[in-house]
Formats: C-alpha cells, sequence, structure tokens
C-alpha cells in the first residue's frame, strides 16, 4: 500500500459536473435567502445583559443578616407546578431559584428580622421574591426597606420600596392561592440609588403571623442611566441562559469598537475546564457579517 501511493501528488482541483454552473447559481440565491433569515432571528433572539446581575439567598450568611433567630425553613412541595421545587420555569418567570426553600419568622408588626448587604455603588433595580402561602398566616404586607448608610440605629434615612403580599406568589392579587409554601417568583420592586453601604431590610407588616424571606435580585445599571426612568422594566431579572456544552449564544447592542477583550472573572470551582471563546460575529450598517 505504501509504494502503491508513493508517488501521487496531491493538489486542488475543481471537480465540475454538467450541473456545475446551475448549482453555483443556486447556492447564491440561497445564500441571500439564509442572510436575510439570519438577519430576522437576530432580531427576536433578546440582547445580552451587559450590566451585573447579582442573586443573593436569605441563606448566603456572607451578605445576609438575621436580625433574629427564625422559627425554621419552609420546604417547597416537590412537584413540577409554578412554585414548586422543581417548577422549570415559564416565559413569565424563571424556573425555581430558592434551593425548594425560604425562611421564616414569627412577624411582629415593625420588627426587622433580615437585612441585605449588596454592596453595590450606583443605580440598580431591585426584584423580590418570598415564600408565598395561601394559609392565611402569612402577612399581607411585608415591608422591603432601602437604608442608605447601611446603619440599622438611624431611619431618618430609611426609605419603604415595597409592600409584599405573601399571601399570594408574585404577580397575583386576588383569587384563591394554594395551600402550600410555595417560591414566589420574581417582583420587581423598584430602581434604587446604592452606595457600597446600602442595606435592603425586610420589616414586619401590620397584619399575619409570619412572615418570610428568600432570595432576591440587584441589577446594576451604568451610571448614565436614571433611576427614575419611567422605560418600564423587564418583568423578572434578566437571567443568563444555562450553559451548554454545544454552544452559547450571545447577542449584544451596537457599539462602536476597535478592540475588543475577553475576561473570565470567575469559573466553578473544581472545573477542569478552561473557559473559551470560539467565534466572535461582527456587524457594521453597512458591512457583511465578518467571523473573527
Amino acid at each position: 500500500m505504501q509504494a502503491f501511493f508513493a508517488g501521487v501528488e496531491y493538489g486542488e482541483r475543481p471537480l465540475r459536473d454538467n450541473n456545475w454552473m446551475q448549482s453555483q447559481q443556486q447556492a447564491a440565491a440561497l445564500s441571500a435567502q439564509i442572510a436575510e433569515m439570519e438577519g430576522q432571528v437576530r432580531g427576536i433572539v433578546p440582547l445580552a445583559a451587559p450590566n451585573q446581575l447579582l442573586l443573593i439567598d436569605e441563606e448566603d450568611s456572607t451578605r445576609v443578616r438575621f436580625l433574629r433567630s427564625p422559627n425554621g425553613p419552609g420546604a417547597n412541595p416537590a412537584g413540577t407546578q409554578r412554585g414548586y421545587r422543581d417548577d422549570p420555569g415559564s416565559l413569565l418567570q424563571p424556573g425555581n431559584l430558592s434551593n425548594g426553600r425560604y425562611t421564616w419568622w414569627n412577624n411582629v408588626p415593625g420588627e426587622d428580622v433580615a437585612v441585605w448587604k449588596p454592596a453595590l455603588n450606583g443605580p440598580a433595580r431591585l426584584w423580590l421574591s418570598w415564600g408565598a402561602h395561601g394559609s392565611g398566616v402569612h402577612t399581607r404586607d411585608a415591608r422591603c426597606i432601602l437604608d442608605r448608610d447601611g446603619d440599622l440605629t438611624t431611619r431618618d434615612d430609611q426609605l419603604e420600596i415595597f409592600k409584599a403580599d405573601q399571601y399570594y406568589p408574585a404577580g397575583v392579587s386576588s383569587g384563591t392561592t394554594e395551600q402550600t409554601p410555595q417560591w414566589s417568583g420574581f417582583q420587581y420592586a423598584g430602581s434604587l440609588e446604592l452606595n457600597t453601604d446600602s442595606a435592603i431590610i425586610l420589616r414586619g407588616g401590620d397584619t399575619g403571623t409570619g412572615i418570610t424571606a428568600d432570595v432576591i435580585a440587584f441589577q446594576r445599571l451604568p451610571a448614565r442611566d436614571n433611576p427614575a426612568d419611567n422605560t418600564p422594566p423587564p418583568a423578572t431579572p434578566p437571567l443568563r441562559d444555562p450553559v451548554s456544552p454545544l454552544t452559547n449564544i450571545e447577542r449584544f447592542a451596537p457599539l462602536p469598537a476597535r478592540f475588543l477583550r475577553f475576561t473570565t472573572f470567575q469559573t466553578i470551582n473544581n472545573n477542569q475546564h478552561e473557559p473559551c471563546l470560539d467565534e466572535l460575529e461582527a456587524f457594521g450598517p453597512a458591512q457583511p457579517q465578518r467571523n473573527l
């Protein structure tokens, strides 16, 4: 076999049959259609959120402090219904991000039970979640308080920014609700101006005998954005899609740039795989796609 191939000369030779020219014309027409459809797809795929998103579970002892010993955790029931432990989410709400449980205390009107310290500086959006229960025990008006300087002994800088009806899941305000300890899902609580000392306080409502806490989310906004902007915020935090070993595609709003830098800030502990950038596709207003 080695002797047979020893004298072979390799080279690029076009393979053309009688239909070659027709095939080339068809390929050119299909390429134009493909480019048009790719443009339509880019128009419906949401842009990636370039701003920092911080999720803080109430069990995160590095950012959350309980001001009173809790009565215990509330466990979400097994199942895939909304708010249950294995809830996969929907177009309106992400799946259960609460680790299947929340924390609860006896509700004392006006008493603070927990404080979150995100250590963020500048404008940010806030989403809340809680343990919802239709038993009629949970408070209907749990207070969410912004403490601007993080000093809980002074209240002149505190601002009530939201009241949570913990009888219902987020976004629901009437009708009946399940007699099970559900994860509420996220409820938008407003835009804030934070400094590195600012804190979020959970304060007892005037109703009910129980109050609950769960994961909250902050979206840090560029300093040029106005926190009082009336532009409707997204209903839920702009979460990133789960990482896939096959492909991950993210689109960003166009920006003028000469260079791009790819930086990895964090990887999963004991992860033996290195982060990588496979392909960068650049589009200009008057130029075709360029694969870099």
